[in-house]
């Protein structure tokens, strides 16, 4: 990596996304070759839970929400720049006549809390007997959702889209009455 790194010289700096092992890299690397670093946050990994927060060298940083940039100033570092994130072009759609009821996209894993968002349409269904729900992502609480949706009676309810396109996403999101995103922690507040 290093004789790599020498090879494209003249770098000016280093940019990291997420302030995990990608910034403690571009730290110490930064520091070898005496060049500034930067690192745009992506999620969570201000939570204690990041084992590499203690070992990075202290760089300004990119926060993508207010939120995370008020986060980033408790944990000490140094925010340089705001650049929310967001849709780039606005997707219209007849609001009355959208074709998901439910939309929930992410990486299914335990911290996103999906199955907040299957409770949810049990406790809707009996009320609202075409109800349908549309989660788009991958991750290891797969399976488990699937299951959960089985035991409460609502799998036909329930459609898994897996990883979708980013188009793909902002498209079913114009579809959509309603986005639920029950994470415990989200960058964008």
């Amino acid at each position: 990596l290093w004789r790599l790194l020498r090879s494209l010289q003249p770098l000016r700096s280093l940019h990291a996304c997420w302030y995990t092992e990608a910034a403690w890299l571009a730290s110490w690397m930064g520091y070898l070759l005496q060049l500034p670093v930067l690192t745009t946050l992506m999620g969570k990994e201000l939570e204690e839970c990041n084992w590499y927060k203690p070992f990075i060298r202290k760089h300004p940083v990119i926060a993508v929400s207010e939120r995370q940039a008020t986060d980033a100033h408790l944990s000490g570092l140094a925010v340089q720049k705001m650049v929310p994130w967001g849709l780039g072009k606005t997707l219209s759609t007849d609001e009355y006549n959208r074709s998901l009821d439910i939309l929930g996209v992410g990486n299914l894993t335990a911290n996103k809390r999906f199955e907040v968002l299957i409770r949810l349409a049990a406790a809707l269904v009996p009320d609202f007997p075409q109800l349908r729900v549309v989660l788009i992502g991958d991750g290891d609480q797969k399976p488990y959702l699937w299951k959960l949706a089985g035991q409460l009676g609502i799998s036909t309810h329930v459609t898994f889209y897996g990883h979708c396109s980013r188009t793909a996403v902002h498209e079913a999101m114009a579809q959509a009455r309603v986005l639920v995103h029950p994470a415990r922690y989200e960058a964008f507040g």
